[in-house]
């Protein structure tokens, strides 16, 4: 047990830095001072970079600016907003200094009291954002056919209108007997 601990106390002098006199101490305190104060610097211009891109990036904000911004731009009040919203005036308050993060209901009753669409808070954009490609879906796919299907019914809607009622009826009827067998 007792060598266990010399050999700790040894391993302990050896990382120990040992001055020579009491200059070299004084030296080596203020170089890490001065690396110590370097770093807290550096650590609150992180911390302020950190939070400005919260700030500049954070959904809350934006879309709080943004009611703002549309609120401001028709000339009315919180206080207008909070009678064509039912939404109190504090709670306007709240959501555009982003002390609250508003759901998508209340929302929606903003949009309606600023009467906008609902994009408009997102957006700012005059015209509707256009949908990306791969979000686009087509009458087909929401029927989860494929595009051999969708071209027989297209071939079938345009025989079936060629007809005369009489041969519809007739065709709808053979179909059904033939579905019963």
């Amino acid at each position: 047990m007792s060598a266990h601990r010399d050999q700790m106390r040894a391993t302990a002098n050896t990382k120990r830095i040992v001055p020579r006199n009491i200059a070299t101490l004084i030296a080596q305190a203020m170089r890490l001072l001065v690396v110590e104060a370097a770093a807290a610097r550096a650590h609150r211009g992180v911390k302020r970079a950190a939070r400005q891109l919260e700030t500049d990036y954070n959904p809350c904000v934006l879309i709080g600016e943004r009611i703002r911004a549309i609120r401001e731009g028709k000339n009315l009040s919180q206080g207008d907003v909070e009678k064509r919203s039912g939404l109190l005036r504090v709670y306007v308050s709240r959501i555009e200094n982003c002390h609250t993060e508003p759901s998508v209901e209340t929302l929606e009753k903003i949009a309606r009291a600023l009467d906008v669409r609902l994009y408009q808070l997102f957006y700012e954009g005059e015209e509707r954002p256009e949908v990306p490609r791969h979000l686009k879906r087509t009458r087909a796919e929401e029927a989860g056919m494929t595009r051999n299907e969708v071209r027989f019914w297209k071939k079938l809607r345009h025989l079936l209108a060629r007809m005369r009622e009489s041969d519809r009826r007739l065709l709808l009827y053979m179909a059904q007997k033939m579905a019963g067998r």
